[in-house]
């Protein structure tokens, strides 16, 4: 499974392969999928290059560096966006896991990203639990600077 993306090119969207990952994601089934793979939007920075943020359940994650002429991964980036301490669990309930969401990127603030944090159970692809149910936790907003 290849993570694709287009640009409008003399009036035409034109499709990019950004990897050659030798792994086949089999996104199929009912209910809550598990995402094996996530992706960000490809952002020009403030020095004119395009990256893009993604995470593969095999690969890792990270942010890529791509290629302006043919949309590439060129390679990974050393960057510390997440702060290991927003990854530690902070509840007791059996099973919570840290979940967040960052930003796109695209704000008018410069050298800052956005996070969403919150703690739950992984997806159970829509079926019902038996209680006892985990408390609520909090949703928390961070500012991270990059």
């Amino acid at each position: 499974t290849q993570p694709w993306t287009a640009r409008l090119e003399n009036g035409t969207w034109k499709k990019y392969q950004i990897t050659n990952w030798p792994w086949h994601w089999d996104f199929s089934g009912g209910g809550t999928l598990n995402f094996a793979i996530r992706l960000g939007s490809v952002t020009r920075e403030n020095d004119g290059n395009l990256t893009q943020a993604f995470s593969h359940i095999k690969f890792g994650n990270g942010t890529w560096s791509i290629d302006p002429k043919n949309l590439s991964a060129t390679g990974k980036l050393q960057r510390e966006t997440i702060p290991p301490s927003l990854l530690k669990v902070e509840g007791t309930f059996p099973g919570l896991g840290v979940r967040l969401l960052e930003d796109t990127g695209q704000n008018n603030v410069i050298d800052t990203r956005y996070v969403l944090r919150w703690e739950t159970l992984a997806s159970n692809r829509d079926q019902p639990r038996p209680k006892p149910y985990p408390p609520p936790s909090m949703l928390r907003v961070y500012t991270i600077k990059i």
